[in-house]
């Protein structure tokens, strides 16, 4: 009986941390607070060593920070996850798609958060790479460049 219940805990935690639901999740989560904490839930409890999903997981705490009011959780949660992310670019660096993630959120984090200065390296290994993606993450990443500021029109150009 453990066994099922086991098996059964699995099987959800996997469902629930399939990078395909994540991947559109994360498209909606800076939309609002409960867009922002139903990705965090989606998130939270994920203890798998996928760095991918724990980019994501990374991206939701940075991101349940921008609806948080109190300061000091706000704070807290930003660098819980960018602390993530970037333990997940340490393990795969030539990873575009965890390169999207911390992009992504560091276009969108204010200047006081410090959190800024691998936008351009980020961009150059997206444009370098992109050629070389499976074509769920070009798309995913074509739908980024298209609103990012960070490409120029011509480097949109290259990538749309």
């Amino acid at each position: 009986m453990k066994t099922v219940i086991v098996l059964f805990v699995s099987m959800i935690s996997f469902i629930m941390t399939d990078l395909g639901s994540v991947r559109k999740a994360y498209k909606t989560a800076p939309t609002s607070k409960e867009a922002a904490h139903t990705f965090l839930g989606q998130l939270e409890n994920y203890s798998g060593n996928n760095p991918t999903l724990k980019a994501y997981q990374g991206a939701a705490y940075t991101l349940k920070a921008k609806f948080e009011k109190k300061l000091i959780l706000k704070k807290d949660l930003f660098v819980k996850g960018a602390t993530m992310i970037e333990e997940a670019i340490k393990k795969e660096p030539n990873n575009i798609e965890i390169r999207f993630i911390r992009l992504s959120i560091q276009e969108n984090t204010p200047r006081i958060m410090g959190y800024k200065g691998e936008i351009n390296e980020d961009k150059e290994k997206i444009l370098k790479e992109f050629s070389k993606q499976e074509k769920d993450i070009q798309a995913l990443l074509k739908d980024f460049v298209k609103t990012s500021e960070s490409f120029t029109a011509e480097e949109k150009k290259q990538l749309l």
